[in-house]
């Protein structure tokens, strides 16, 4: 049965949907959530998933005092969160969960902005359309058993929301590094009609030489209660990215003269822009809620880069519209019985280039389609025990064509991708909650490995999740979360950034681990949150193109990232912080030859002073002037090396004015 047909029948195409996912009421206290800062509203689907897995927020106190070049930054305090930083222009942060490198090699998560898919055609993450003031809230969703995810959900999401509070404020920041900074806020109430505004520059220069950047977003959001349970609305936004790039070093210059930049990548740099519009509506009546979302994304970027001495500069242009529709459907059989339903579908069209002074490695043409749907049902069993239960479905369709080559194909078959899904609460007493989970997720191969043109026999990769957990709630103000979770990868595939030949398959990968994490309000002072994660990712049985390295642990990964925090109000006007986050070292192939590299612990305080004036506040951070980097290998021994410092010690201070 073809799945597109099924799940437009059932659900109907009249589309719209939620910029934002309001929590439903009948959602327990059961979910392992952790909250990092203090939290005045609420955004999205908080708490509300009964996933039996980590959920983690952090709240725009949190989020308001920073100001990285690269917005995936502020993910570094969330638990389980490991990042490399890049510092090359426009490509210049990821991250990663659950065991999963940060290279790029393997994407691995959802992210999405108010609902809205967000990541770009390969499953990378791209956040440089939103400036923190125009966050409300960050979450994470890591493990297996979420349903209304199918494409690029293999270990958890990211949901980013925007800020929808009624107020306006204006910040202005200027930073060590010759940086300067404007954002601007507003969000209005006029009776049953909401309409949200931002904007935001940057101009200035990174730690290194030849960092130079400037960015810019403006976004709208316009909502209106038409009564009756029905909300609809509409959101906009677009956003600019252009910078040069340092480039990379060897081992010795990177250590040795950490700011400099290499006279080869004088040329390095890039620009991008990123264009989303969606238009939304809910609807509740009876016992049932539907919410519809429709969006449009346009993303356009394109990038120099020259790796090293020995390389070529190398023209990386991608170039791509991303359009889709979602549905989720509930209905209420009871007060304790419901039943949820979905559907998404997601059109792709790319065009990807990438050419250097030798020849055309890429010059391709293609088009995706995604059709998924879902189903299951949540009961509470008794005033102790829930469960939830479900399938999701996906479907891949599409085309492609080799320019370069006057070739085309069809996408692979490969079928309906059957995804299972269970959850389980359970109270143990009133401050104790045990959770398990079970799910299964799939890694689709991307570029030309999804098609016939690629001689390769690739199948999608499935992944098997467990998780078994407890969360402590002595009392409100305390919240503590522990669990041990295992990923299974049927047949893991990399995207080869070595050869451009496509995918490479990694084989059979292991990964387990454990997660620990707190909040705590001590008072009304005084603040501590804390996080630690361990994970290892071992290939247990290796393909042929990794023949040596059973046995191994995957590229990119270290085994522990942790992070700490304090607030602490020494008066009604004086706020002063610390934070404290570090990872540890991993290594940069598969063989695990050529050392380890990539840890850091970063020590920043904040300070923060409220005037008759206004806010000003102090941030200082990488207080101890601690060395890092980012570590790259083009080798498979670690012979081929190249390093990208990243920021020393460095300040800004920012005026912020609330009306």
């Amino acid at each position: 049965m073809n799945i597109k047909y099924l799940v437009i029948t059932a659900l109907g195409l009249n589309a719209v949907a939620t910029a934002e996912e309001t929590a439903p009421a009948y959602i327990t206290e059961l979910v392992p959530f952790v909250v990092i800062g203090t939290q005045t509203e609420e955004y999205g689907s908080q708490a509300g998933l009964e996933l039996a897995g980590p959920q983690d927020s952090i709240t725009r106190e949190q989020l308001r005092y920073e100001h990285p070049n690269d917005t995936l930054e502020l993910f570094s305090k969330l638990p389980g969160v490991n990042l490399a930083r890049y510092n090359q222009g426009i490509i210049n942060t990821d991250i990663a969960i659950r065991g999963f490198g940060t290279d790029g090699v393997t994407p691995h998560a959802k992210l999405l902005i108010d609902g809205i898919p967000s990541n770009i055609h390969n499953g990378y993450n791209e956040l440089d359309q939103m400036f923190p003031l125009a966050i409300g809230e960050i979450q994470t969703s890591k493990g297996t058993s979420d349903l209304r995810y199918g494409l690029y959900n293999v270990a958890g999401s990211y949901n980013v929301f925007s800020r929808r509070d009624i107020g306006s404020e204006i910040q202005v920041t200027f930073d060590t590094f010759g940086s300067a900074e404007f954002q601007g806020y507003s969000g209005l109430e006029q009776g049953d009609f909401t309409h949200n505004y931002f904007v935001g520059y940057r101009d200035g220069q990174g730690y290194r030489d030849h960092s130079d950047i400037e960015k810019y977003a403006f976004s709208g959001i316009w909502s209106y209660d038409l009564g009756d349970g029905l909300s609809i609305g509409l959101s906009a936004r677009t956003s600019g990215y252009e910078g040069d790039s340092p480039g990379y070093l060897d081992k010795d210059v990177a250590r040795s003269e950490p700011k400099s930049s290499a006279p080869y990548a004088s040329e390095d740099g890039g620009k991008k822009k990123i264009h989303q519009i969606s238009v939304f509506a809910e609807k509740e009546w009876d016992n049932n809620s539907l919410s519809v979302r429709a969006y449009y994304n346009d993303i356009y970027r394109n990038r120099l880069v020259r790796f090293s001495q020995a390389g070529s500069l190398r023209d990386r242009t991608d170039d791509q519209q991303i359009s889709g529709v979602i549905a989720d459907y509930i209905h209420s059989l009871s007060d304790n019985l419901r039943i949820k339903a979905g559907f998404e579908f997601q059109n792709q069209e790319v065009e990807e280039f990438r050419f250097d002074v030798n020849r055309v490695r890429r010059d391709w043409d293609f088009d995706l389609q995604n059709y998924g749907a879902y189903l299951g049902a949540e009961h509470d069993a008794t005033d102790k025990f829930s469960w939830n239960v479900g399938v999701r479905v996906d479907q891949l369709e599409g085309d492609f064509t080799n320019k370069a080559t006057d070739t085309s194909s069809s996408i692979r078959d490969f079928g309906l991708i059957v995804q299972p899904k269970l959850n389980l609460f359970y109270e143990a007493s009133e401050t104790v909650t045990l959770f398990a989970s079970y799910g299964r997720t799939f890694q689709a191969p991307f570029g030309n490995a999804l098609f016939e043109t690629n001689t390769r026999n690739y199948d999608v990769n499935m992944n098997d999740g467990f998780e078994l957990g407890l969360t402590y709630q002595p009392n409100e103000n305390a919240t503590m979360r522990l669990s041990i979770w295992n990923q299974i990868a049927e047949n893991e595939y990399q995207d080869d950034q070595v050869n451009f030949t496509g995918y490479q398959e990694l084989g059979e990968v292991d990964r387990r681990g454990v997660e620990f994490a707190f909040s705590y309000d001590i008072n009304e002072k005084l603040n501590i949150w804390g996080n630690y994660a361990y994970s290892m990712s071992d290939i247990k049985e290796s393909s042929a193109d990794f023949a040596e390295s059973k046995g191994n642990e995957v590229r990119g990964t270290p085994n522990n990232t942790y992070s700490f925090g304090v607030s602490y109000d020494l008066s009604d006007e004086l706020t002063v912080r610390m934070n404290y986050e570090g990872q540890g070292d991993y290594y940069v192939n598969e063989k695990n030859e050529g050392g380890k590299f990539g840890g850091y612990d970063i020590l920043s305080l904040g300070l923060d002073l409220e005037t008759r004036f206004g806010l000003f506040t102090l941030q200082v951070n990488n207080l101890t002037d601690e060395y890092y980097e980012y570590v790259y290998d083009f080798s498979d021994n670690g012979t081929g090396t190249i390093h990208s410092p990243g920021d020393g010690i460095n300040a800004s201070i920012s005026y912020s004015l609330s009306f």
